[in-house]
């Protein structure tokens, strides 16, 4: 993914391990159910999202994406992109409400369960929004042979809530392994966990995990 591509284009060892996979879910009643009146927006805030209905922009004038992979996705699949945040829902919201969204039709395809931070925000400003789940993350089961088969650890990034509870109970975390969390999310289900969050991303993009490391790098 584009976490570990960035960390090992700066020669930053990585050692993945999935515990989660994508299943599509068939929306296509639902969204031609929603397709009328038109939609002015279409905002995606996940890659998985793009893939699971291809990138269509469903004849919205604007086509957003919540960060640079996300946009890159939908220009692989032959999409257009006019809107690219930072990489959170709340920051492509306040783009999108600074180009006006009072009144207008908005959809949201995104994950079961996601955050709701974009929604809101643009439901604040006063957007009809259409939120669509359009695939989910389901569990995989974590290989505790696995695990042990990993060298220790100077980092542990975790990059979603769901089944943190489990995982950090068989992974076993030294004190002096520092415990990342991709967003706020995440960092309290961590927490609900029992286990410490160290750094908590400034925003949930490879560019903010490589400056964390650089700090932490500069700071021991």
């Amino acid at each position: 993914d584009d976490f570990s591509r960035a960390l090992l284009d700066a020669r930053v060892g990585v050692a993945p391990l999935r515990i989660m996979r994508t299943v599509r879910i068939d929306v296509d009643a639902a969204l031609q159910q929603h397709a009328q009146p038109a939609f002015d927006v279409v905002a995606y805030c996940s890659r998985a999202a793009v893939d699971a209905v291809g990138g269509d922009d469903y004849g919205a004038k604007v086509v957003a994406a919540v960060g640079d992979a996300t946009a890159q996705r939908l220009r692989d699949q032959g999409a257009r992109v006019d809107v690219v945040g930072g990489g959170g829902g709340a920051e492509l919201a306040a783009l999108l409400i600074a180009r006006g969204v009072k009144g207008k039709r908005v959809l949201v395809p995104r994950a079961k369960g996601g955050n709701d931070d974009l929604k809101a925000a643009l439901e604040g400003a006063g957007a009809a929004v259409v939120a669509v789940d359009v695939y989910e993350s389901v569990a995989v089961d974590v290989d505790e042979d696995a695990i042990d088969d990993v060298p220790a650890p100077r980092a542990l990034f975790l990059t979603s809530p769901k089944r943190v509870q489990e995982l950090v109970k068989k992974v076993r975390v030294a004190e002096d392994v520092v415990v990342i969390a991709i967003g706020a999310t995440t960092a309290a289900a961590i927490s609900e966990a029992g286990q410490r969050v160290d750094v908590v991303l400034a925003s949930p993009s490879p560019q903010a995990l490589l400056a964390a490391l650089q700090t932490l790098q500069n700071a021991r």
